[in-house]
């Protein structure tokens, strides 16, 4: 009965958390006050349940009773929850930008509606602790299996929940089945009162010892120390949670920062809870002295931490079981990855929580008695939830941000084995043992700060070719700056690139500020969500007929990181513009409560196969930025191309077009780029080419396109791919991203592996494609106009074809293609900096002879013979210079490297 509860009572902490996240928002301010909320309840029904339930004639009744009622106040939460976006929406007028008082609305509305549900929940374990402790011989053991047992069945929740339920039947109806599931158990309890409801009331008339009176092995004073030992050890398991989930995410090769990645967390942490709960179990009545045993397994558990702390910053094991991936099919076996996280999270975090599960049911074996085992169970209880919810927050605002997660690690560790030291000191048999775990402790502490620097991050670099030039650790997310042997730069939240200084970063910030700003006329005010670099927000103030552009940002410390990409954002922050300004808040929430609008709307995001990306990828959030365009707006969404399936691909657009049936989509071919722009219009679709003409007149917007080689308005015009019945088409009839069924989400992570998954994805659009002309206002473009613009787009195939090329590493084939196209657009400057192939040149200034070889065919191709040979001078150097490759390599290679050279003495070009 129990374990069906406990299976009930995670589905809905993770529905409603979800629920919650899409009406306050997923940012860590808004997600603690859930938290906080729910926690809070569940501290306070075991404190008042705790001294009721020691006064009841049927314990079993009346948790019968409770299970009935969580069950239909969350039937009745499936109607009362998305209403709660009114209460938010004032909440958000009243407050704003207020981040104290904005939070603690939330924290208020949260504990209205989550308040009764979960305060009935915190009352069943004093229930049935009271309904099946009458012997002091058995008080410790029972209560111990009721809490192992309900974990348990918190862990069977998680992994439904995490990985089956919200996946294939929605939120509603993972909430039904968690309703379902809380009829059971009341079934099952009035079941059980009938069985033994008699025996019940013979054993409550006959008990040795009145209600009220204290029974106990311990003196009030040694009560009182277990119940501060059961908050601070609360404080740090709670804590340690947050720490695992922030730190083990780096060392996942496959899964990473997905939803699967968190549910098999929580569901290791809760299965590690339950069975320590349950092994301690026969052990706790048969002990002579269980305070002695508690503060024994405190200290080993603050030893365990430091232990785990060393495991995750060696790697936590990685690929236990092997490589998921297939090379040759680019399928990820999700059964064998998932199994690789579980290990993992076993491997770091097994042994904690194992001691975790046991040290609870001892310390309340240690201050509870039979008499009132109702109230003791309930304020241990509490006081070890409270714990919890002051860990959570502390560790999020407080202790990341100020002394990082190492020495967070570190502290918690120190926290538990001193509570544990002081607990056996209470205890004149246990002394030698607490001068043992000081000894312990001390020797494995040396050890860790000779592994891990002191302040070392556990972030581990993506290669050992990256440079980490910037690192910190915020309440939100770990955020590094890396920077490659080219000089090209990198911001990292977490493990994934946001943002950096590549030509094709910059061409994914400054598009989604040009492409709209050449589309909307009068825009007077814009808004970019996501900060990444800063690129986006600098080439919005390019524009200077914008009167207000506006940055919403969930990670405030991504901002510090700027300075260190210059490159990308010109270093505009330290020259603060009046029109600009950083809301930080989650984009969700803001534009579900703001009163402003814009004429403009900018969506940078990242892979969508990490957990939250995929919310700015829903129908409501796409509805959300429609409904704060001001007439004539758009919307435009930066979207990848690789890392999605041909069906989640289809999937996400169909969900844009149903939120804007006039979209355009664009793929900007000045680069190899890995992703296309989605712009939605509120109103009819029309694009005026002499706006193109007039943006690139101004000097600022001219400077900044061609910083990556798109100042020319007809090249930036021809990027248009597809739109109208062309797209509808392509599209069809199928599934929808939504709230209620977040596919992308759950699939995303399972599919889309395969490396040419971006190039098939570019293919498929491309075999769609549209002419812009058909939405070219006519008086705005010349006959002469539009013959030039035809001509860029007859070289756009030809271009992708050598992107293609490039991506397969066919560089020869590449320059085939890209000659070919330059020769119908030679003003074209992204055709002729393609052609000059920076990644072959710097590898070959590198040395790397197959890289200058290679340079020196594509120039041959290209008919740059004096490039050419320059080329073959730099490689018959580097050949001479190579100590890795035999003496007869090395002289087949030079012999035919000269060859080369004697014919382009000769002739420019060699068939």
């Amino acid at each position: 009965m129990f374990f069906v509860s406990g299976a009930a009572g995670l589905i809905y902490e993770i529905v409603w958390t979800r629920m919650l996240s899409y009406v306050f928002g997923t940012s860590t301010y808004a997600l603690s006050a859930v938290v906080v909320a729910y926690m809070g309840g569940l501290a306070l029904g075991a404190v008042l349940a705790g001294r009721v339930s020691d006064r009841l004639r049927s314990p079993l009744l009346a948790y019968a009773a409770i299970e009935v009622a969580i069950g239909v106040l969350g039937a009745l939460l499936i109607l009362i929850l998305p209403h709660l976006s009114l209460v938010d929406r004032a909440n958000f007028a009243l407050f704003g930008q207020n981040f104290a008082l904005l939070t603690a609305g939330r924290f208020i509305a949260a504990i209205g509606v989550l308040l009764i549900p979960t305060f009935l929940m915190g009352a069943t374990l004093p229930l049935l602790s009271r309904a099946i402790v009458r012997s002091e011989s058995h008080l410790g053991g029972r209560v111990a299996t009721l809490y192992g047992i309900n974990t348990g069945g918190a862990v069977l929740g998680a992994f439904c929940a995490g990985f089956f339920l919200i996946k294939e039947f929605g939120l509603y109806g993972s909430e039904y089945v968690a309703v379902a599931l809380n009829l059971v158990a009341a079934c099952l309890g009035l079941v059980f009162w009938v069985m033994v409801r008699n025996q019940e009331s013979a054993d409550i008339e006959t008990k040795s010892a009145p209600v009220g009176e204290e029974i106990s092995h311990s003196s009030a004073r040694l009560v009182h120390m277990v119940w501060v030992a059961a908050f601070l050890s609360g404080f740090a398991s709670l804590g340690c949670q947050i720490l695992w989930s922030r730190s083990l995410a780096f060392t996942y090769a496959y899964l990473s920062s997905t939803t699967y990645c968190f549910s098999a967390l929580l569901g290791v942490f809760l299965c590690g809870i339950a069975l320590g709960s349950v092994l301690i179990a026969p052990l706790t009545d048969r002990h002579g002295d269980p305070l002695k045993l508690y503060g024994l397994l405190l200290s080993l558990l603050g030893m365990s931490l430091l232990v785990s702390l060393l495991t995750i910053y060696d790697g936590a094991g990685g690929n236990i079981l092997g490589d998921p991936l297939s090379r040759e099919t680019y399928e990820l076996d999700f059964a064998l990855a998932f199994a690789n996280v579980i290990l993992q999270t076993a491997f770091a975090i097994g042994i904690p929580t194992l001691l975790m599960g046991m040290s609870l049911p001892l310390a309340i074996k240690s201050a509870a008695s039979v008499s009132q085992v109702g109230r003791d169970v309930g304020v241990v209880y509490a006081l070890n939830t409270l714990g919890a919810i002051l860990g959570v927050i502390s560790t999020s605002f407080l202790l990341i941000p100020s002394i990082g997660l190492t020495l967070t690690f570190e502290l918690f560790a120190l926290i538990d084995v001193t509570i544990g030291v002081i607990v056996l000191l209470s205890r004149p048999a246990a002394r030698r043992y607490a001068i043992a775990a000081i000894g312990a402790t001390l020797a494995l502490s040396l050890f860790v700060m000779l592994s891990v620097p002191l302040g070392g991050n556990l972030r581990a670099p993506i290669t050992k070719n990256l440079a980490q030039i910037y690192y910190r650790e915020g309440p939100v997310a770990t955020i590094a700056v890396y920077e490659t042997p080219s000089s090209a730069r990198y911001v990292f939240v977490d493990q994934a690139s946001v943002a950096g200084t590549s030509q094709t970063m910059l061409t994914d910030q400054k598009s989604l500020a040009h492409i709209p700003m050449c589309i909307v006329r009068d825009a007077k005010a814009a808004l970019t969500v996501g900060f990444g670099s800063g690129g986006s927000s600098y080439s919005y103030l390019r524009h200077n007929s914008l009167e207000k552009v506006h940055c919403v940002e969930i990670a405030p410390e991504i901002v510090a990181a700027a300075s260190y990409l210059g490159a990308s954002n010109h270093r505009f922050l330290e020259h603060p513009d009046p029109r600009y300004r950083i809301i930080f808040d989650d984009a969700r929430a803001y534009l579900q409560y703001t009163d402003e609008t814009y004429d403009i709307i900018a969506t940078d995001c990242t892979d969508l196969r990490y957990k939250s990306n995929a919310n700015l990828y829903d129908l409501e959030y796409f509805m959300h930025s429609r409904a704060r365009l001001n007439p004539g707006g758009v919307v435009v969404v930066w979207m990848p191309l690789g890392g999605l399936s041909e069906d989640l691909f289809l999937m996400t657009l169909r969900t844009f077009y149903r939120a804007f049936p006039e979209m355009a989509v664009f793929y900007m071919n000045n680069e190899a780029t890995h992703f296309v722009l989605l712009v939605g219009w509120r109103d009819e679709m029309e694009i005026d080419f002499e706006l193109f003409q007039e943006r690139l007149t101004e000097p600022n917007v001219l400077a900044d396109l061609t910083e990556i080689h798109l100042e020319n308005p007809y090249k930036l015009l021809s990027t248009f791919v597809t739109a109208g019945s062309q797209l509808a088409s392509l599209l069809g009839e199928g599934d929808l991203n939504t709230e209620e069924h977040p596919l992308l989400e759950f699939r995303g992570p399972l599919e889309g592996w395969d490396s040419q998954a971006m190039l098939k994805n570019l293919d498929l659009l491309m075999r769609y494609r549209a002419n812009p002309m058909d939405w070219v206002r006519q008086d705005s473009i010349t006959e002469e106009e539009r013959a030039h613009l035809a001509t860029y787009q007859r070289a756009m195939p030809l271009i992708l074809q050598g992107h293609f090329e490039s991506k397969r590493r066919r560089y020869i084939e590449a320059s085939k293609w890209y000659t070919r196209a330059l020769a119908l657009t030679p003003d074209d400057r992204s055709l002729q900096a393609l052609l000059d192939f920076p990644k072959l040149r710097h590898r070959g200034r590198q040395g790397d002879v197959q890289a200058l070889t290679e340079l020196a065919q594509c120039m041959i191709v290209q008919g740059r013979g004096e490039a050419a040979r320059q080329a073959i001078e730099d490689a018959l150097q580097a050949l001479s210079a190579s100590t890795e490759m035999s003496q007869a390599r090395k002289a087949a290679w030079s012999k035919e490297l000269r060859t080369w050279q004697a014919h382009l003495e000769e002739n420019s070009t060699i068939e």
